[in-house]
């Protein structure tokens, strides 16, 4: 199924749930553990653009960067470079450490004794503190392509004199640590270190972390660690200062979060946030130490950008960690990876590090001294070939993950075959118009010498080749000369967009909710096996659709007095829609509403009905006008309001039948209010043309980077059609703009005031606000925004698109 616009991802991953998920992030299909099968690649079907693979600094960096110019070398050119058998990781995690109180006795590893910038409350920034992990820092800069260099900064604890046991190692009793009246101070330390190293070191850091694991019982004083508990209601408040804090200073940071150590509670956390506090998140950051509801993340994380941010375990061979990674990909669609600690010591059979040393031995190790095990080789088989930019495109296969290099026209896939058994796959790439290239692989293997080793003897053959991935093997395959690739038709009638297809070729019925009745994918069709004298309904897409075309191939296969099959459309429920079918009893095309539960025939012409014969039935719902087609001619055409919203289904009775082609088309009602238009109000506002990207003749400013209580401008749309509306705002943006300019949102007679609209950025295009619904009263509906003290306000247009 091809969704050709977003509606939602909280919907989305409702109306998706089930044992097999399409959570946006790509397909997952059952796990294949067997001898033979056919990996499909689908370049139509992107999942988003990778922005890399890094590791946290903490604490590896604490003790690697205090050795000598030549120690640290080593380090950094087998992490951070692509020369000879580097990683090549180009996202850094920087941790801002809290500082332990002197005054007590320091319980934290040695490796984890991370110093702080201010030694105290009173005392002055000492910017010379945190050598080590700055020169490990400064490392990476200088071997990472400064195109694909990320910095993120975090913290595991605000410091000791902040909280209230004194201590930056957990809270007494496991308890909240950070004291009520020191929020925005600690927002102002860490804000105050970013904006250090960025107007003095000239490092950026693109994310800002208050949080690590925050909601996690463990932080119980004397830990072995920074840490801090935080639970969700005072991490929106924490977030809320940092975001107030970046502002003040004029940061250009996202702040990510929450950090939590378990996917599933990630997905509670975030879930639990309010709507102003999403609105202040850039990117969401989950650990994957635990847990697995990659989907809820996923749909928690509405849209935003969504990153692995740590994640580690003591299985040496690397390949948890690679079954971890593909099933993040697939089914979380994260655009980063991370790893926790790179470097490590070992304990006992547990390697949680790729190069193995002794970080706490300070008396008897020598870290020059390292050990390289397999987790390094099966961490290298992605991020030496996956790199930033390439697009991340699906592939039907649950155990392998595909990338695509638009630039150089080169498709990177990398499967894992954890199994006790080898695999022979095909890689199906026939949905590429071009495929000239050859194929280059590398493997390694669980056990053995097979590290990163060369594959030899690929061949493409007709648009694919076949090979066999041993037992315990991770393979990697580059095919260099691949481009071209059709997308999805667009609706033949320009004033309609598309806003699904289903075509089945996938394979499966992801998104379709059955209802009743047997249900399957079979030979590129959704079939309906049962005949029993009932009805079967299936059912997909959104229920806020209103004004829109469902059309499908349908192909009836059996006779009975009262077989019956046909598509469905503005379906409220199992009570409410309306039905356009083929009835091969009667002979008729027919159309019915169902409203409160009763069937009502609308209209209905003769039709012969021919068992396994494909007839194309179109269903059209524009405002009160219902109308039949078949095979592209309208047979019928009626008045009706009973129902005027709804998603898609179809529905046989007594009747198996095989349905294809399933296509929706919709017109949208858009509405657009500009500073010039009747609806618009402003008293006070500068009239300018002097930047790029405003909506028609100019736009209006508010004269002043300080705040004026009393200035704002208001957008009233008339709206004739009430219903769902989403809303976009365009402005000129420069660096001078609001950053957090207030919004007030009226809907329906209701206020929403939570929102605010960054000004600085994403000049002259239709950034999006948010969802209402409108009634058709101008006094019901309106859109607010006013002057700001984070810089010039500007008030240009509003968009209103009906969904």
């Amino acid at each position: 199924m091809t969704w050709k616009r977003r509606t939602g991802a909280k919907l989305l991953a409702a109306a998706l749930a089930g044992s097999v998920v399409l959570t946006g992030a790509g397909e997952v299909h059952e796990n294949r553990a067997y001898a033979a099968y056919t990996a499909v690649v689908d370049p139509s079907k992107s999942l988003n653009t990778w922005e890399g693979w890094g590791t946290s600094l903490a604490w590896w960096a604490n003790r690697i960067g205090g050795e000598s110019e030549a120690v640290r070398n080593m380090y950094a050119d087998k992490l951070f470079s692509l020369d000879g058998d580097g990683l090549g990781l180009n996202i850094v995690r920087y941790n801002i450490g809290g500082g332990e109180n002197p005054s007590l006795t320091n319980s934290m590893d040695l490796r984890a004794q991370m110093p702080g910038y201010k030694a105290s409350a009173t005392a002055a920034y000492d910017w010379t503190q945190d050598a080590n992990q700055r020169n490990v820092l400064n490392d990476a800069i200088s071997r990472i392509n400064p195109s694909e260099f990320v910095a993120e900064a975090f913290s595991n604890s605000p410091p000791y004199w902040m909280n209230y046991n004194q201590s930056v190692a957990g809270g007494n009793n496991g308890a909240e640590n950070l004291k009520a009246d020191m929020y925005d101070d600690f927002a102002d330390y860490l804000t105050t270190v970013v904006q250090h190293f960025r107007d003095t070191w000239g490092i950026h850091f693109h994310t800002l972390s208050a949080f690590n694991e925050p909601s996690a019982g463990y932080w119980i004083y004397p830990k072995n660690q920074e840490g801090n508990r935080v639970l969700p209601a005072n991490q929106e408040k924490m977030i809320s200062e940092l975001y107030n804090s970046l502002a003040s200073k004029g940061l250009n940071v996202g702040i990510s979060g929450p950090e939590e150590t378990s996917l599933d509670v990630t997905r509670d956390t975030v879930n639990s946030y309010s709507q102003a506090t999403m609105d202040k998140l850039a990117q969401i950051n989950t650990h994957a130490y635990a847990g697995s509801d990659r989907a809820g993340v996923f749909a928690a994380a509405e849209g935003k950008r969504l990153w692995n941010s740590e994640t580690s375990d003591g299985e040496g061979s690397g390949f948890n960690m690679a079954r971890g990674i593909v099933k993040d990909i697939k089914q979380m669609n994260i655009s980063a990876y991370s790893y926790w600690q790179v470097v490590e010591k070992s304990v006992g059979d547990t390697n949680w590090g790729m190069l193995i040393t002794d970080l706490n031995n300070k008396a008897g190790g020598d870290l020059s001294q390292y050990s390289t095990n397999k987790k390094y080789y099966a961490m290298a088989q992605f991020s030496r070939f996956i790199r930033p930019g390439y697009d991340m495109i699906d592939i039907r296969d649950d155990n392998s993950v595909a990338a695509y290099d638009s630039t150089g026209n080169k498709l990177v896939i990398v499967t894992v075959n954890d199994f006790g058994n080898s695999n022979d796959v095909t890689y199906d790439l026939s949905k590429f118009t071009n495929v000239t290239g050859t194929v280059t692989g590398y493997r390694t293997s669980r056990s053995g010498t097979q590290n990163l080793q060369p594959i030899t003897g690929i061949s493409l053959s007709n648009k694919s080749f076949t090979q066999t991935n041993p037992a315990n093997s991770i393979s990697t395959y580059v095919i260099s000369g691949v481009s071209g690739f059709e997308t999805t038709p667009e609706n033949p009638d320009p004033s309609k967009q598309t806003l699904l297809t289903d075509s089945f070729d996938d394979g499966d019925a992801q998104g379709w909710t059955s209802a009743s009745g047997s249900w399957s994918v079979a030979n590129g069709s959704y079939l309906q096996s049962g005949n029993a004298a009932s009805e079967a309904v299936s059912t997909t897409g959104d229920s806020a659709w209103t004004n829109y075309d469902v059309s499908a191939d349908v192909k009836p296969q059996s006779a009975a007095s009262f077989a019956a099959t046909g598509v469905i459309g503005r379906y409220q429920d199992n009570n409410n829609y309306y039905y356009l079918r083929l009835h091969a009893g009667d002979n008729q095309l027919q159309l019915y509403k169902k409203a409160s539960g009763m069937f009502t025939l609308l209209g209905s012409v003769p039709q012969a009905v021919s068992l396994n014969t494909a007839y194309s039935l179109k269903l059209s719902m524009i405002g009160s006008t219902i109308k039949g087609y078949l095979n592209d001619v309208e047979k019928i055409s009626v008045t009706d309001t009973a129902v005027s919203a709804g998603k898609i289904g179809l529905r046989s009775y007594n009747q198996t039948a095989a349905i294809d082609n399933v296509l929706v088309s919709g017109v949208p009602v858009e509405i657009i209010v500009d500073n010039n238009d009747p609806g618009f109000e402003a008293t006070g506002w500068t009239a300018s043309t002097s930047d790029y990207g405003f909506y028609g003749s100019n736009y209006l400013h508010d004269g002043s980077a300080n705040a004026n209580p009393t200035m704002s401008a208001t957008w009233r749309p008339s709206i004739t059609e009430p219903g769902t509306y989403k809303i976009f705002m365009r402005y000129p943006s420069s660096n001078n703009r609001a950053a957090a300019a207030p919004l007030e949102i009226k809907y329906s007679g209701l206020l929403d005031n939570s929102k605010t609209i960054n000004q600085t950025n994403l000049g002259g295009t239709w950034v999006e606000i948010g969802t209402y619904v409108f009634t058709s009263n101008p006094a019901d509906n309106y859109i607010k925004i006013s002057a700001s003290a984070n810089g010039y306000t500007v008030a240009d247009a509003v968009k209103f698109i009906k969904q």
